[in-house]
């Protein structure tokens, strides 16, 4: 599987300093989750399904960049997890099962609502590679309905071996049919900067003083609400004792032609703590009531990008 291409599409530079840790679905009602860097399989004719469905669904990613990508293989030590059937699924589910949405979903659960824990799987594999093909019309199971292509998901930048950044060109005025990728330099993955490793490890800090302050919860809602609260309240205060920071790597990214503020730099990394906390306090959920009201909700940590 290490021999074959990814690609990503809306950026030519891979870098650790926005990277987000891969989180649960910020809602109660959808299975996609958040985080981690995405991409599919590539093809040097179509360059990959992903771009085709962006071609296709163009309106409805508005701010996606067709014109850049990144193109890159995995190291021979990665550990991947491939789901391309159901029992192999179930199995997974077992293994990692979703509290979130045993506990919290939206409406009467039944087996085709099983999902994953993904924070708990990122413990033990570098990604996840789902053969949407194999569930896109399945009757087993919806978790998958929006991946809409096959998809790997890293949960791990370090399990790239190299890149290579590529320009994707348009030929006519108005027209996503006639295109060309060229392809342009070779890249490694950057150790994270110190910078970024010293607010990531301020914001580790509060983020667990924080969520430490309160244990006992009324269920799941109460839990996770708590949490965002508290990823939010880390977001505040790291951006008053680390804003000098953030703006080098600011700067930094600029140079790469990255344009990120600070607040998104902070955010990103706070959020990252919120979930490594929940990566390693699964246990927590399993002890937790479930939700009695059946209704939909939303755990909005804002990412602006001002």
């Amino acid at each position: 599987m290490n021999n074959q291409k990814y690609i990503t599409i809306g950026t030519k530079t891979i870098t650790k300093e926005l990277f987000r840790n891969v989180l649960r679905p910020l809602n109660n009602y959808y299975f996609l989750p958040t985080g981690g860097f995405w991409s599919s399989p590539y093809d040097e004719y179509n360059i990959s399904p992903w771009f085709d469905y962006l071609i296709d669904n163009k309106s409805d990613y508005p701010e996606k960049n067709l014109n850049s990508a990144s193109i890159f293989t995995l190291k021979d030590d990665t550990k991947i997890l491939t789901i391309d059937n159901y029992e192999r699924l179930k199995e997974i589910i077992e293994e990692y099962p979703s509290y979130h949405h045993i506990l919290n979903f939206y409406k009467e659960q039944t087996s085709k609502e099983l999902s994953i824990n993904y924070e708990l799987l990122s413990k033990d594999y570098d990604g996840i590679y789902v053969n949407y093909k194999r569930f896109e019309y399945s009757r087993d199971t919806i978790i998958f309905n929006k991946w809409d292509v096959n998809t790997l998901l890293l949960f791990n930048l370090d399990a790239i071996d190299t890149y290579t950044s590529a320009t994707i060109k348009f030929y006519l005025p108005g027209s996503l049919s006639y295109y060309s990728l060229e392809e342009e330099q070779n890249h490694t993955i950057e150790k994270e900067s110190n910078y970024h490793e010293e607010i990531s490890q301020y914001a580790e800090m509060i983020f667990n003083e924080f969520a430490n302050k309160k244990g006992i919860f009324y269920d799941y809602n109460d839990y996770f609400s708590y949490l965002i609260e508290c990823t939010k309240k880390c977001i505040n205060q790291t951006l008053k004792r680390k804003e000098k920071i953030a703006k080098i790597i600011k700067e930094s990214l600029k140079e790469q032609e990255i344009n990120a503020t600070i607040d998104l730099i902070i955010q990103r990394i706070c959020i990252n703590a919120l979930s490594n906390y929940l990566r390693d306090n699964a246990h927590k959920e399993k002890k937790l009531s479930k939700v009695k009201v059946k209704k939909e909700i939303e755990y909005k940590v804002v990412e602006n990008r001002k």
